[in-house]
């Protein structure tokens, strides 16, 4: 292979036990080739049955510039693939680090104040 480049990717099935922990860490190896062992692991999630399980995900695009105004950053809330729905309302807190200033929080469907915001509505 070619400096840069890749193989086609491997895709791995598995049953997870009724009984299994959460979470899962699942790990890789690979070697040959005429280089070193190199190691890959993710962290998975196990779902209980009719459990509810909210993750939340922040990101942002580019780089931020000191003294920048109105920088932006997205967060997004996701319910686990094969959990059960949510119920009652949701609530994300935003901690500003240091260095930054909350100037607001907005998303549609969502009723924010500060640096909290609520929704009532049902996620799958």
């Amino acid at each position: 292979m070619a400096g840069g480049g890749s193989y086609p990717s491997i895709t791995v099935s598995v049953d997870v036990a009724g009984n299994a922990s959460s979470p899962q860490v699942n790990q890789a190896g690979v070697s040959g080739g005429g280089s070193g062992s190199a190691s890959a692991s993710d962290s998975t999630t196990v779902v209980a049955p009719g459990a509810i399980l909210l993750s939340i995900v922040k990101t942002h695009a580019g780089n931020f510039t000191q003294g920048q105004q109105g920088a932006q950053y997205t967060l997004t809330v996701s319910n686990a693939a094969g959990a059960a729905a949510t119920t009652g309302s949701v609530t994300v807190t935003e901690i500003v680090p240091s260095g930054l200033t909350l100037v607001s929080m907005a998303g549609q469907g969502w009723r924010c104040v500060s640096n909290s915001c609520v929704r009532g509505d049902q996620l799958a």
